[in-house]
């Protein structure tokens, strides 16, 4: 399969969206995500959703109530463990700290 290239400006909205999506600590992107990055880059899509009343708040809102209402379904992964972003975020920040002391330490 081959890579789509994408533009500065898409680029900008993927990331835009990938962080919305770290803030419903989601481990996919879903289509909402996708546009609330259209919302938060100033571009002329951006301009068009906001022309009608469809501003970032309110994606947000509506996010956060489709997701209360209808829950995305877990992989087994998640079953099983939970969400690895909620669940064992702290632990993974240590255990990250940890490695980056111990390789600097090795390092001199």
């Amino acid at each position: 399969m081959k890579d789509i290239p994408l533009d500065r400006n898409a680029k900008m909205v993927l990331a835009y969206a990938i962080n919305e999506a770290e803030l419903d600590y989601s481990f996919y992107i879903y289509a909402d995500h996708l546009l609330r990055g259209v919302l938060r880059f100033p571009n002329e899509a951006a301009d068009v959703l906001q022309s009608i009343s469809l501003d970032l708040a309110k994606a947000r809102a509506t996010s956060k109530l489709i997701r209360t209402k209808y829950p995305p379904k877990k992989t087994l992964y998640h079953r099983l463990f939970g969400n690895p972003f909620r669940a064992h975020r702290d632990h993974l920040i240590k255990l990250l700290a940890f490695v980056m002391v111990c390789f600097f330490c090795l390092r001199f």
